[in-house]
C-alpha cells in the first residue's frame, strides 16, 4: 500500500466508524514543520467550522499494512478526533490577548533552518537561534496539549510588539515548566536504571549548593520540568545566571535537541573544534530532523550575560567588561550608586530587550506599564536610592 492508496481507503471508509463524517469532509494537507521537515495531516473540515485538530498520518502509514490494520487505524483516528472534539476552540477567546495571555509560550528552533516559516511570524534571533512564540490550549485526555504559532498579523491584532511576546511569553513558559538541572549521572541514572530521583540542583538552598561537588570535568543537563522544548530554558528570565552561580564559572552549552542541553564548566581542557565536532555528529546520528536546535557549541559568560558562540568566548568577555564599566558610568551619572544589584540588572536587561539598554529605556517601560523584570528591579533599587538620597538631605546638621 502507498500514501496514495492509503489516503483513499481513509476517504472511503472512515464513515463505517463514524457516520457523522462523510466523504466531502475529509482533507490532506501537508503541514509543516521544525528545519523544514513536514507531515501528511489527516483534517476533518465541516461547514460552519474553520478550525479543525490535524492527525498525523506519518505516525500510522507503513506499506505493509492490512485490512485489519487499516480497521484498527480508522478506529484510532476516530477516537482521537473525538477527544479532541471535547476542547473546541473559542474564536472569540483566541482574539482577545487579555484571554489567552496566560497561555502565551514560546519555543526555540533553528533560524537558518526556518526561514521560511520565519516570514509569517513575529521572532527574536539569538546567535543560531529562534524564538518564535505560540498560543497553548488546554491539554486533552488521551490528545494532548493543543498549540499554534502566533502569527504576525495576530501579533498586530493584539496590539502587541515583539517584545511584549517575549517578556510575556519567557515568563509563563518559566513558571509553567521550570528550569531543570541535573548532573549527567543522576540523569543517567534515573533514565536507564531507575535507582534514583533526579536532584534538580537549581532548587537547591544556597547551603544545599555549597555542599555539592563541582568537578571541571562534570556534565550536566539542562531541560524544563516536562522534557519537551526543554532548550527554552535557554531564555528563561535568570535561569543561565543562576546555573552560572551554582557552577561558581562560566560553561559551554552544547544543544543536543529542542528538547535539553548539555552543560559543562569552562575549563583549560575545553576544545571548541571537537565539541562543535561532537555536536554535529550527534546531530546526524541520534537526533530526529525535526529536532535538531544548532551545529556548534556555545558558552556562557556570567559578567557579560550573554550566551554566544564558544570560538567567539574570549571576544565576547572581554565586550562583557567593557558593558559593565559603560553602565557603570551611565548609573554614575543619573547620581546613582553603582552597586552589583544595579549592574548586574542592567546588564541582564540587555538580554531581555535585545540591545543595549539605558535608564531612558526603563523610564519608558516603567511610563508604559510595560516593565520587565530586569526593568523593575532597576527602577525599584533606584527609587531606593533617590529616597535615602532625600532623608540624607533632609537631615539637621
Amino acid at each position: 500500500m502507498n500514501i496514495e492508496e492509503f489516503r483513499t481507503y481513509i476517504k472511503n471508509n472512515f464513515s463505517l466508524i463514524d457516520e457523522s463524517i462523510s466523504k466531502e469532509d475529509i482533507r490532506f494537507k501537508t503541514i509543516n514543520k521544525n528545519n523544514g521537515t513536514s507531515y501528511e495531516g489527516l483534517l476533518i473540515q465541516k461547514e460552519n467550522t474553520n478550525i479543525s485538530p490535524v492527525i498525523n498520518l506519518n505516525n500510522y502509514f507503513r506499506d505493509t499494512l492490512t485490512e485489519m490494520d487499516m480497521s484498527n487505524i480508522l478506529k484510532e483516528i476516530a477516537f482521537t478526533l473525538k477527544e479532541a472534539s471535547h476542547n473546541k476552540i473559542n474564536l472569540d477567546y483566541i482574539a482577545d490577548f487579555n484571554q489567552v495571555k496566560e497561555d502565551l509560550s514560546f519555543k526555540v528552533i533553528n533560524a537558518n533552518a526556518n526561514k521560511d516559516l520565519l516570514k509569517t511570524l513575529p521572532h527574536r534571533i539569538v546567535n543560531d537561534f529562534a524564538i518564535i512564540y505560540k498560543i497553548e490550549l488546554p491539554a486533552v485526555e488521551h490528545v494532548g496539549v493543543a498549540s499554534f504559532n502566533l502569527t504576525t498579523n495576530l501579533m498586530k491584532q493584539y496590539h502587541m510588539t515583539e517584545q511584549d511576546l517575549y517578556t510575556a511569553a519567557t515568563y509563563n513558559a518559566s513558571k509553567k515548566s521550570p528550569a531543570q538541572l541535573t548532573s549527567m549521572e543522576n540523569t543517567l541514572q534515573s533514565l536507564f536504571l531507575g535507582e534514583s530521583e533526579v536532584t534538580n540542583l537549581l532548587a537547591l538552598s544556597f547551603d544545599e549548593m555549597k555542599q555539592q561537588d563541582r568537578i571541571d570535568e562534570q556534565m550536566y543537563v539542562l531541560t524544563n520540568k516536562n522534557g519537551v522544548h526543554g532548550a527554552n530554558t535557554l531564555f528563561y528570565p535568570d535561569t543561565l545566571d543562576n546555573v552560572f552561580k551554582f557552577l561558581q564559572k562560566d560553561f559551554v552549552v552544547l544543544p543536543s535537541s529542542i528538547h535539553e542541553v548539555i552543560i559543562i564548566p569552562i575549563n583549560k581542557k575545553i576544545n571548541e573544534e571537537e565539541l562543535t565536532k561532537m555536536v554535529k555528529e550527534i546531530n546526524a546520528t541520534e537526533v530526529a530532523s525535526d529536532e535538531i536546535l544548532a551545529n556548534q557549541a556555545y558558552s556562557y559568560d556570567g559578567t557579560a550575560k550573554q550566551i554566544c558562540p564558544l570560538k567567539e568566548y574570549e571576544v565576547t568577555k572581554t565586550k562583557g567588561m567593557q558593558r559593565r564599566e559603560e553602565i557603570f558610568k551611565e548609573l554614575k551619572r543619573a547620581g546613582l550608586k553603582p552597586n552589583e544589584k544595579l549592574i548586574h540588572s542592567m546588564h541582564s536587561l540587555d538580554r531581555e530587550l535585545n540591545k543595549k539598554a539605558t535608564l531612558k529605556d526603563v523610564e519608558k517601560m516603567g511610563n508604559e506599564s510595560k516593565a520587565t523584570p530586569k526593568a523593575t528591579i532597576v527602577i525599584k533599587e533606584s527609587l531606593r536610592q533617590l529616597h535615602i538620597m532625600e532623608m540624607d538631605v533632609g537631615l539637621e546638621p
